[in-house]
């Protein structure tokens, strides 16, 4: 259909650099080209690079990362060292004081394993995404040890989260750890959870989910998506009994 064209269609995109590695990044290509021609990076004038693209290149980049909007970076092609990458830009314009205001952060449909996370969680528990209410990780490989790594954010700085949407290794352990977290109070504004095409959630995963809408906290919970889940009878029967 017309999405699978697009996402076939769609080229991969670098993450964003910090301002250092940016530097380090041209002057080992001007270095290269020094001492082989056709190997590097070359400037008709060096003081191109060190008195314009360099200068620029931090100028913008702490600019727009402190801007608002959502970072966007779906189906990428990333895997879990394009996010440490990211982590570090992030941590990078934080400390610069150029804090992002992005309110959304999307990084579903790549290549991420449980490892892309903890860097992740390092740059967010410093303050790095203050605003963030979307997280979008759908379409990862990620599984309950990954949620496991997430949840003192989804219980702190994340705990107010509108949408998010997790993985596609999660079972009934990690929708377990979703819904204690609810019954502690966390995650009460969510409007959007999509643990779509989680495929070993299965019922129990599903009633597990169920508990936790039956507790009355996901007041404001509008869209669930359950679908590749693998749910069967017994978990709709506990979803209508939650609705009920």
């Amino acid at each position: 259909d017309w999405q699978d064209v697009g996402i076939a269609c769609t080229s991969d995109r670098l993450a964003p650099l910090a301002p250092d590695g940016f530097e380090a990044l041209m002057r080992e290509g001007m270095a290269r080209e020094q001492a082989a021609a056709g190997t590097g990076s070359r400037f008709t004038n060096g003081k191109d690079a060190t008195d314009i693209c360099i200068p620029q290149y931090r100028e913008a980049f702490l600019r727009l990362m402190s801007m608002d909007g959502p970072l966007a970076f779906d189906f990428c092609a990333w895997a879990d060292a394009d996010v440490a990458q990211l982590a570090a830009a992030l941590r990078h314009a934080h400390a610069a004081g150029a804090t992002t205001q992005a309110r959304g952060l999307r990084l579903g449909n790549n290549r991420l394993t449980d490892a892309a996370l903890p860097p992740l969680v390092e740059a967010i528990e410093a303050g790095a995404m203050p605003r963030v209410d979307c997280l979008v990780l759908d379409g990862n490989e990620l599984t309950d040890a990954g949620l496991a790594t997430l949840r003192p954010l989804l219980a702190g700085r994340l705990s107010g989260l509108w949408t998010l949407a997790f993985g596609s290794r999660l079972t009934a352990d990690g929708a377990r750890v979703l819904a204690a977290l609810v019954a502690e109070g966390h995650l009460a504004q969510l409007e959007d959870l999509d643990l779509s095409n989680n495929r070993e959630l299965g019922d129990a995963g599903t009633a597990a989910i169920a508990e936790a809408m039956a507790t009355g906290r996901l007041t404001r919970l509008t869209e669930l998506a359950l679908n590749g889940t693998g749910m069967g009878d017994a978990g709709a029967a506990a979803l209508g009994a939650a609705l009920g």
